[in-house]
């Protein structure tokens, strides 16, 4: 019988005393396990006026009190008799005051981390090259200094630390508590419960790895070491390990670091040095590897069978060979590694019930045997960024062979366990990228990823209520209840999906004689009388261009079919519902598309042409099509976006923006910003001229689609805003706002007023808007941290060369005298390679930069970082004259030197941008 059982037997006899006696007993037992002697912290119990009353002792006889309500224990044990949760960590949780533990979303199956240090690194630091740092770090320790090693990703750190905590371990008897922040469960609840499972000791070292992927938890951790040593006088050093870019993060710490700057180039050096490799070669390798350890060892491997340094997609296969990755055969244990890489590029861990519940038990025991994932704290994790980022790329060039399941990007693979992952991994991981973007921008008020989650669940609740508790037919409203499950399927809600999905299913039909889909109901659905109202709006503005002599030969309101309008209007609805639809149905998804082929006008247009956003309606719900062969070159896609992009001058709807054709009922801004949405998910390039102009008017726009009552004209333009734009993080706020409106229940709308569907409308908008911002931010994160980008697979490196950038152009003229001279094709393999290496390096340079002007307004700050852009677009300039030559087949010795003088400026030990961070 489990003490769950047992505590629920004896409230349910009203024996409280029996009660608080079964879970003193339960808390007291898993203390004691697997301690020998004296506990570090002792843990009584007692019951109190209904309450147990829990505390803490330290030998100092200090000590910290807390109480929980025995009914609130009971709840928490009928919530999780499935299995075995630890009473102990949700006494710790109490006590750290950050009352998680009784929140299941944010700590699946009631798990919280050990502390226990990482037995898979012990293997790792057999071939370990030890370097002075890790001296200068124990003596450090020695000095009961707090110690903060502070590096770019890949540079050794982590290899040290676990060095310096063994030798404390050894040496001095330290118990040492590991913790390590990608791992989402190692929080201050962690750390407590270590401390009560562990023995007395002289001291205790605290180790930290990665302080920048959970800003959450290591402002809590720290918060807690601080009243551990001032509140019960315990002896505690902490030993921590951060990227540059957490610098204001540490800075804001109630701890006095003694800080350590690492280079990966440090630990190469003299890893080459001791496989006697000529400086030439480790000068080259170690700019290859970018300071990552790991690539460098993968590297030295390849030049040493080959005799020469291999590419990129060469190095890959090296890493894949390296860890026997080429060795899975099979295809279901493949397709599962790929996803282990694509999460682990974002060090995000899996938790290993969740690889249970989606029956992916088989795979993952055959890639622990295989040591590809290893398994700690009941995380799953394939290991370092950069050896995932290479099966990444490795897996996509070999084993993406299927057409009917192509390998999705790992962007979207990690937002899709972010939104299953529970609470508390993705808080981490969205304010990991908070963190980056504060890299990039300098703006504080810049880290709203973290915020905008909180809101979206709100969303969703308040969506997820409506479809299952109140009203899945949404009053009866076809449409509504067609956005509101399009969200509820992005959110994977698969119980209020299917309440409002069975709905408006059983609400259309096929009618033959029009190809349009026809409603089935008793009665017309509520938004059908939207349509009249259109009518008299349509009026109205003919009426006022007749008036104002203004009468462009165009549909006349009064010749439109609003009956065909309507249905063609909700053929564009259900295309988007069935193809966002949890549990497709394949025949009425095809009928939809037939009817959208047949419905289609010889121009491209959808009926009526007077009403672009109607065409862009139907546009957008083609776009969700699971199968994008069906979007072949003429078909329906493509002449919907060749007329939407057509002028006035040759009868189309663009005219410097797209005009609603329905008077006051639909803006211009709306229909502006659902014409570029769809022309942008179609493919249509940013630099398209019918994009920049629209971008430029929803900008112009903005103080008016602000304001209060405008909210569907705002989502709308958000989104377009986001996906055209360089500068779309100044619409993050707006999504905030949006969100709260949402979550909070909005105002709906009425016949006659404005849309009848406002509310899931908009939430179907920001669902998506939401979604894209996430995976944004995790493909930029690829991009800015090498080396992961550097060896990122092609559908990763797709995905970031469509974030565009703004592009400057600088009034300086390099000439470079050219002396043509052939050459042979293996000078032009290194010159070209050397080439691209240049480019990303400088791009990426000039982009941080000219993110950070946007950010600055200290003049002698934009002098600083504008001298700088200066010298980077210079060198811009240079490279890419040179690679113009090498195009050419001329090249000369001029141009040569100019190569190898970029190439020390640029690459000079180590990367600029880690150094400059």
């Amino acid at each position: 019988m489990t003490w769950q059982s047992e505590l629920l037997s004896a409230l349910a006899r009203d024996d409280s005393s029996a009660a608080a006696e079964i879970v003193i007993r339960q808390v007291v037992q898993e203390q004691k396990s697997g301690i020998v002697g004296l506990p570090a912290l002792t843990v009584h119990g007692e019951l109190q006026a209904g309450m147990v009353v829990f505390s803490v002792r330290a030998p100092s006889g200090r000590g910290w009190t807390v109480s929980r309500p025995l009914p609130e224990l009971a709840e928490w044990a009928r919530s999780r008799r499935d299995f075995e949760p630890s009473l102990l960590a949700a006494v710790a949780s109490s006590f750290t005051g950050t009352a998680h533990w009784d929140d299941e979303e944010w700590i699946p199956f009631g798990y919280v981390g050990t502390g226990s240090m990482p037995r898979d690194l012990i293997r790792d630091i057999d071939g370990y090259v030890s370097t002075d740092r890790d001296e200068t770090i124990v003596e450090r320790l020695a000095g009961a200094e707090d110690v903060l090693v502070m590096g770019p990703p890949a540079s050794g750190k982590t290899l040290s630390i676990f060095a310096a905590a063994r030798r404390r371990k050894s040496h001095h008897e330290d118990h040492v508590i590991w913790l390590d922040l990608t791992e989402a469960f190692d929080n201050a609840e962690a750390t407590l419960l270590a401390f009560l499972k562990a023995p007395s000791s002289r001291g205790y070292l605290v180790v930290i790895d990665n302080l920048q992927a959970n800003v959450t938890a290591t402002r809590a951790i720290f918060d807690l070491i601080t009243r551990l040593r001032d509140g019960l006088n315990m002896p505690i050093r902490t030993l921590a390990t951060c990227w540059p870019s957490a610098y204001d993060l540490v800075m804001e710490l109630p701890i006095a670091f003694s800080r350590i700057a690492v280079w990966g180039s440090e630990v190469i050096h003299m890893l080459l040095a001791e496989s006697q490799q000529t400086d030439l070669v480790a000068t080259e390798i170690d700019q290859l590897s970018g300071g990552d350890v790991l690539l460098a060892k993968s590297a030295l491997k390849y030049f040493q069978q080959f005799g020469r340094l291999p590419s990129d997609d060469e190095l890959a296969e090296t890493i894949a060979a390296v860890t026997h990755a080429d060795q899975v055969t099979e295809p279901e244990t493949r397709r599962t590694l790929y996803w282990f890489a694509s999460l682990g590029a974002f060090e995000i861990g899996v938790y290993r019930m969740y690889c249970v519940t989606e029956g992916l038990a088989a795979p993952v025991q055959e890639l622990m045997s295989m040591k590809l994932i290893s398994y700690s704290d009941e995380v799953l994790s394939i290991g370092h960024p950069s050896k995932a980022a290479a099966i990444v790329r490795y897996a996509v060039r070999h084993w993406d062979d299927d057409p009917d399941q192509p390998f999705e990007r790992p962007s979207k693979l990690a937002f899709k366990y972010l939104r299953r992952s529970g609470k508390s991994a993705v808080q981490a991981t969205l304010e990991k990228l908070d963190l980056v973007n504060n890299r990039r921008t300098n703006q504080r008020e810049d880290r709203i990823l973290a915020k905008v989650w909180p809101h979206r669940r709100a969303l969703i609740h308040f969506l997820r209520d409506q479809s299952v508790k109140r009203d899945p037919s949404w009053g009866g409203n076809i449409a509504s209840a067609a956005f509101a499950a399009a969200a509820l399927a992005l959110t994977d809600e698969r119980e209020a999906w299917k309440a409002s999905a069975e709905y408006v299913r059983r609400q259309w039909g096929f009618d033959s004689l029009s190809n349009l889909p026809n409603n089935l109901g008793p009665q017309p659905s509520p938004d059908s009388d939207d349509f009249v109202h259109i009518r008299d709006a349509m009026i109205a503005e003919d009426e006022a261009m007749l008036t104002q002599g203004n009468s462009r030969d165009r549909q006349s309101a009064e010749s439109i079919d609003m009956d065909r309008f309507y249905r063609t209007w909700l053929l564009g609805v259900l295309l988007t519902f069935e193809n966002t639809a949890i549990v497709p149905d394949q025949g009425r998804a095809d009928s939809l598309r037939d009817m959208a082929s047949k419905a289609q006008l010889p121009n491209g247009a959808f009926y009526p042409e007077r009403v672009p956003w109607l065409t862009a309606r139907v546009l957008s719900g083609l776009l969700h099509l699971r199968d994008d062969s069906w979007h072949t070159p003429g078909g329906t896609v493509e002449r919907a976006c060749n007329w939407l992009r057509d002028s006035f001058s040759s009868v189309g709807p663009f005219g410097g923006r797209w005009h609603s054709g329905t008077g006051t009922w639909n803006s211009d801004v709306l229909t502006t910003a659902m014409c570029m949405t769809a022309l942008l998910r179609a493919g249509v390039r940013t630099s398209d001229d019918c994009i920049r102009s629209g971008y430029s008017y929803l900008k112009e726009q903005m103080p008016e689609w602000r304001l209060p009552g405008r909210e569907i004209d705002c989502a709308a333009a958000a989104e377009a805003i986001m996906l055209a734009g360089p500068d779309r993080r100044e619409i993050y706020p707006v999504i905030v706002d949006l969100l709260t409106w949402v979550g909070n229940g909005g105002g709906g709308g009425s016949p006659g007023t404005e849309e009848s569907v406002k509310i899931p409308y908009v939430a179907e908008q920001v669902v998506w808007i939401v979604q894209s911002i996430v995976q944004r931010e995790l493909e930029a994160l690829l991009q800015d941290f090498e080396p992961s980008a550097r060896i990122a697979g092609p559908a990763q490196k797709d995905a970031i060369e469509k974030i565009d950038r703004v592009t400057l152009t600088s009034a300086t003229e390099l000439t470079v005298v050219v002396t043509p001279e052939p050459f042979d094709t293996e000078a032009r393999r290194v010159l070209t390679g050397r080439l691209e290496r240049l480019g990303r390096e400088i791009t990426a340079n000039i982009t941080s930069r000219e993110a950070a002007l946007r950010g600055r307004n200290h003049a002698r700050t934009r002098e600083l970082i504008e001298d700088q852009l200066a010298k980077w677009l210079d060198r811009k300039n240079l490279r890419d004259e040179v690679e113009a030559q090498l195009a050419e087949n001329s090249f000369s010795p001029a141009a040569a030197t100019l190569v190898d003088r970029l190439w020390a400026e640029v690459f000079e030990g180590h990367s600029l941008r880690s150094r400059e961070l």
